[in-house]
């Protein structure tokens, strides 16, 4: 799996264009989307690929770092509940506090890559 590291920092107020905006566009080319939060992406990204076979993730965009888990919690619960998201779990996660945390994408099965 590719991990993108492009996250972004700052109140979540001043960062929902940016994350309507990256999220729209990577659901266009991508048939599954997931959201979810992590204290380590790189160990989160090799537990999804080995438990998610069936959705053929792809690719990792890391979007938003934050101090608060609270925040990561929230702009989690916005995005999953929505019907094109394949998150299965629902509810706040609680992890180890670690000072950072981070919001991220998981892409699968590319829509138009060519075989």
């Amino acid at each position: 799996m590719q991990i993108d590291d492009r996250h972004i920092t700052g109140w979540c107020d001043q960062c929902w264009e940016h994350f309507n905006r990256s999220i729209g566009q990577y659901k266009r080319y991508y048939k599954y989307v997931k959201i979810g939060i992590t204290v380590d992406y790189r160990v989160r990204a090799s537990q999804h690929e080995r438990r998610d076979k069936r959705y053929k993730w792809e690719r990792m965009i890391v979007m938003y770092k934050t101090s608060s888990e609270k925040h990561a919690n929230w702009i989690e619960g916005t995005y999953q509940d929505q019907k094109d998201f394949v998150n299965e779990w629902y509810g706040w996660s609680h992890m180890s506090p670690t000072g950072e945390y981070y919001v991220y994408l998981l892409l699968g099965n590319h829509k138009y890559r060519k075989s």
